[in-house]
């Protein structure tokens, strides 16, 4: 009987998953295909690519399918632009509230000009920003109105302001002031 040239390494103790490292045969060593001792095949030598063994009947496989990719893909696309899409409205919801915060600042201080010139006399008047506030309101626009009310002696006094881009953000105040008459 011919002796076969095989070399063993020690068996390792059990790794945490489980697995035994196999034997390693020499390069020599021809296959066997005799049960060993423990009643088991040897496991054939791979040839260059490795190979998986094939899923048990039952099993079931780990991972994504491509549909499955392409579908959580799809819901992801739909929900950034959703996203997007608010974050634009959310910024113009931002401007507009910026020129009504500054309009209506400066529909109040036309309004104390008024109060402070101590006499109000009905008529209208309009004009732009540019003289109190060079540079910083372009385009901004104002209409004071002055008319009689009922109540003798008193005035109302109406102020608009409007930003440049037109109605949104448009102010507009309603002061009731002593008229001429009860000045002197």
């Amino acid at each position: 009987m011919e002796a076969h040239a095989r070399t063993f390494r020690p068996e390792l103790p059990r790794v945490a998953s489980g697995l035994r490292r196999r034997p390693v045969v020499s390069a020599g060593a021809a296959q066997s295909t005799t049960p060993s001792a423990s009643g088991r095949q040897p496991a054939p030598r791979a040839t260059g690519a490795r190979q998986h063994p094939a899923p048990a009947p039952g099993s079931r496989q780990r991972g994504f399918s491509l549909l499955e990719v392409m579908v959580a893909l799809a819901v992801l696309a739909i929900g950034f632009t959703a996203l997007l899409g608010l974050h634009a409205r959310n910024l113009e919801i931002a401007a507009t509230e910026r020129d009504h915060g500054d309009a209506l600042l400066l529909a109040r201080s036309l309004l104390a000009e008024t109060e402070l010139a101590g006499v109000a006399v009905p008529g209208e008047e309009s004009g732009d920003f540019e003289t109190t506030h060079p540079g910083r309101y372009p385009g901004w626009l104002w209409q004071r109105s002055v008319a009689p009310t009922p109540i003798p002696g008193a005035l109302v006094v109406s102020v608009r302001v409007v930003p440049p881009h037109g109605g949104a953000g448009m102010v507009e105040l309603e002061l009731v002031v002593r008229g001429a008459a009860d000045a002197a």
